[in-house]
């Protein structure tokens, strides 16, 4: 059996992967996977021209780009082995902010 959830956040996916590990569930029968924009962070993105002026001149690279947000949905799946394991999982995945994929409701 697999079960799904959605997390807005890479930390908040990675820290419920964590915990399930720490749960007992085996690495193998986890999966983490990102679906990002492609044209890099949403905040401290060059490219987006969202850079403070004069940045450049003076060397403050951290000022524009150390506290980069990347934007994306990321996807946490979890192979249980049965019906309580796998409602156990989405209990887990929903203590740190998981979503149903189908009704977007943690």
């Amino acid at each position: 059996m697999q079960v799904f959830r959605i997390f807005s956040q890479f930390d908040a996916a990675e820290k419920a992967r964590d915990a399930l590990l720490d749960a007992g569930f085996k690495s193998d029968s986890l999966e983490l996977t990102a679906r990002t924009d492609e044209a890099g962070g949403v905040r401290g993105n060059f490219v987006a021209g969202n850079a403070k002026q004069g940045a450049a001149a003076d060397g403050n690279y951290d000022a524009n780009f150390a506290e980069v947000s990347h934007g994306g949905v990321y996807l946490l799946s979890v192979f249980a082995g049965s019906a309580d394991a796998a409602d156990h999982a989405i209990a887990m995945m929903e203590q740190f902010g998981g979503r149903d994929m189908a009704s977007g409701v943690a």
